[in-house]
């Protein structure tokens, strides 16, 4: 019994195909299309937040309500139909969310400045469509607040402009959604 568990492999545990999850992506982005417009100025304001240092507690809180978002509408309602695992992610998503507020609702401050790396983090999560660059396709563009990859980027990059007040909460959001990142890539991988 316990010998078996040494022929599965990745493919036992994704239960969907290339092409399912790109038709899904695709009909997410179509039923629920103005909202992203609205996300997008949200990512706006967001972006001249973040240079600017000002804010903290709304970019915050604005990022946990992208997460809440994400987990409910994206992983619970729509990926949840092909793949039985992505609830669980919504819970992982909802838990990060939680974690964003309390955080949110410290006494936080910005950094005196911003590393370049965490430019990058912020700018690529906020405004860099890696969907559509791989089909090209207007309905597979999404951006922080709307695909989990550019939400957990925009995360990491916030995170790493927030000077250490919270650590053990900072931490833990980063490690979590460091643990998203590597589990996208990994399916990603394998699908390619």
């Amino acid at each position: 019994m316990i010998s078996d568990l040494s022929t599965y492999s990745i493919e036992n545990f994704i239960m969907f195909s290339y092409e399912v999850y790109w038709s899904m992506v695709a009909s997410y982005n179509t039923e629920l299309w103005p909202y992203q417009l609205i996300i997008f100025a949200f990512n706006i304001f967001l972006f001249f937040s973040i240079l600017k240092r000002k804010n903290l507690k709304w970019v915050l809180a604005l990022v946990g309500i992208y997460h809440a978002v994400i987990a409910n509408i994206f992983f619970i309602q729509k990926f949840a139909l092909i793949n039985t695992a992505s609830e669980y992610i919504g819970y992982l998503y909802l838990l990060i969310s939680f974690l964003l507020f309390s955080l949110a609702f410290r006494s936080q401050r910005w950094k005196k400045s911003h590393s370049k790396i965490t430019l990058v983090l912020i700018v690529v999560g906020l405004f860099v469509p890696f969907h559509f660059f791989r089909q090209f396709e207007l309905t597979h563009i999404m951006l922080a607040g709307w695909g989990s990859l550019n939400t957990s980027l925009l995360t990491l990059g916030v995170l790493s402009s927030v000077q250490d007040t919270g650590k053990y909460l900072k931490k833990l959001i980063s490690a979590l959604t460091l643990f998203w990142i590597l589990l996208y890539f990994t399916v990603a991988i394998y699908l390619d």
